[in-house]
Formats: C-alpha cells, sequence, structure tokens
C-alpha cells in the first residue's frame, strides 16, 4: 500500500475476538480491511464491492493472456489492468498509459498472432519480475521472436509501471522495436 497512497490507521476494533484494522486511503476513497492472513477484502464508499485480492503475479499473467496475446486491440480492456498514471520504459524509450495503448494498437496491425511462455516469474509484494518469451507470427506468415524480462509494478491491482528490456532471439531487423512500436 505503500505505493499507493499514505495510509493512515483510522480505527482498530473487536470483533468476536479478532482484530481488524480498517485503513482509510482518502485518495482512493475506499477502506481495506484485512480479512485473513492471505486475503484483503476492498469496501467502496458505499459497502457494495467486496473482491478478493489476486497476487500480484497471478495479475500480471492475466494481463499479458488477456490484452497481449489476444488479437483484437480492447482499450477498455486495457483500462481495466493498467493505471491511467501507468509508464513504461523498454529499451530507453518511455510510454505512458495513452502511448501504452497507442503500442499495443500498432503490435495488434503489425501481428497475426502472438503467444507469451512465462519461463520464470517472482513476486514480491507488488512487484513482479518476468522473464517472458514473446513468439509472433506476422500477416505475410513470417516470424519473430523476443526475450523479454521486465519488473512491473502493481498499486491496487493496477499495473502503474513497467521497466522492461527485450533481446530479439530470431526474426527480421525491422520486428527489434516490437517492444516499443507505436
Amino acid at each position: 500500500m505503500a505505493c499507493c497512497a499514505r495510509a493512515d490507521a483510522k480505527a482498530a476494533e473487536y470483533k468476536g475476538g479478532s482484530q481488524w484494522l480498517i485503513i482509510r486511503i482518502e485518495w482512493l476513497n475506499v477502506d481495506i480491511i484485512p480479512a485473513t492472513e492471505c486475503s484483503i477484502f476492498v469496501f467502496s464508499k458505499h459497502g457494495k464491492s467486496r473482491r478478493p485480492k489476486m497476487k500480484a503475479a497471478q495479475r500480471i499473467e492475466q494481463a499479458l493472456q488477456q490484452i497481449v496475446c489476444q488479437p483484437e486491440h480492447d482499450e477498455a480492456l486495457i483500462a481495466e489492468y493498467f493505471s491511467p498514471h501507468y509508464q513504461q520504459w523498454v529499451d530507453g524509450k518511455s510510454l505512458d498509459f495513452d502511448g501504452f495503448v497507442q503500442h499495443m494498437a500498432a503490435v495488434k496491425a503489425a501481428t497475426s498472432s502472438v503467444c507469451i511462455e512465462i519461463q520464470a516469474i517472482a513476486e514480491n509484494g507488488n512487484e513482479v519480475l518476468t522473464h517472458h518469451r514473446v513468439s509472433v507470427v506476422k500477416p505475410d506468415a513470417s516470424e519473430a521472436v523476443i526475450d523479454v524480462f521486465a519488473r512491473f509494478t502493481l498499486c491496487e491491482g493496477m499495473i502503474v509501471r513497467c521497466q522492461e528490456l527485450t533481446y530479439p532471439l530470431s526474426g527480421a531487423e525491422e520486428d527489434r522495436d516490437l517492444g516499443s512500436r507505436r
């Protein structure tokens, strides 16, 4: 939570002998209540939203599969995973949220299919490190394979930052920029 906002303990109360710590994050206007050791439930201001927090690594894997590997470009789906304040640095270039949306549109236009294979993944709180291999097939049936090393930062389940290095393993010289193309 420290990455998201300064969280101040609002109150501590006892229910049925177990302690519940209620934390108020003002700019998000939500209360976060650790319900058990392994799950956190998020309640909206009106108490209607109640979803368990997904592990950060699972969230990253899901985002990669649903956004990068799907053939359709879907800005609404991107907004479900990526913060509007998203920042990405890839191979010395930087992208903000709009730049990332443009990047995904360019990748979809340049490829007929994209497949991601996670080689390794590690999670530490809201930080996720991946080594994944991206295989693409272009409309002319030519192929490219790119090794990617990435560090993702999440905040309240939204991806807010990615630092990424790519290394082409095969493919045409023109495919070297697939990690940052717009």
